[in-house]
């Protein structure tokens, strides 16, 4: 436990260090507050309402971030749904040429792939929680299936379509694995939000 309290021309400031958080806290204050001992910290009055303010702070920058990645994951969906619409003949060749589904299934799959993306843009704007996690089945069994298509050598390049249409498989996964990661910060971020 490290206690420091320097004095100088009126001017305060206060070093608390808990080694129960490992928290530190500089409060610099221009006028003589009254100071209280309190189990090994050196207290100051309105240090809990600068702490408050840096909170807030950090609660409203979380908050920006979260809105910023849900927004980046909608768009990217967005983009990669009306990618493989606009381009629907070049989706259907790619999956047909994995020899993976044949026949009326690789319609099937094509058709079942732009509804998932589709619905789960709606699910996310009507009801976040339940479209995230959705979202997250989607991306992951997407994942799967170039993972398969991969170690059976089956995948050549990514289909989905736009500036994303031939991908190599490692930035493929990589991205996939990127937008995975972001969808369940945004889920446990939510969780913890409630509590």
């Amino acid at each position: 436990m490290v206690n420091a309290l320097k004095i100088r021309n009126n001017r305060i400031t206060t070093i608390l260090l808990s080694h129960y958080f490992c928290d530190l806290i500089v409060f610099n204050s221009f006028y003589n507050k009254n100071i209280v001992k309190s189990h090994n910290f050196v207290i100051i009055e309105d240090t809990f309402i600068v702490y408050d303010i840096i909170m807030n702070i950090n609660w409203k920058t979380i908050k920006r971030i979260r809105q910023l990645i849900l927004w980046g994951i909608l768009v990217f969906l967005s983009y990669t749904s009306f990618s493989k619409m606009t381009n629907m003949n070049s989706f259907l060749l790619n999956i047909a040429k994995t020899g993976v589904f044949s026949g009326y299934f690789v319609d099937a799959v094509a058709y079942g792939a732009i509804i998932a993306e589709v619905l789960s843009i709606i699910l996310i704007i009507v009801k976040e929680k339940l479209g995230l996690l959705f979202c997250l089945c989607m991306m992951s069994a997407f994942s799967l299936y170039i993972l398969y298509l991969y170690t059976n050598g089956l995948y050549e390049i990514c289909g989905c379509g736009g500036i994303l249409n031939g991908l190599a498989f490692h930035w493929h996964i990589l991205i996939n694995g990127c937008i995975i990661l972001l969808i369940s910060y945004l889920l446990y971020e939510g969780e913890y939000k409630k509590e």
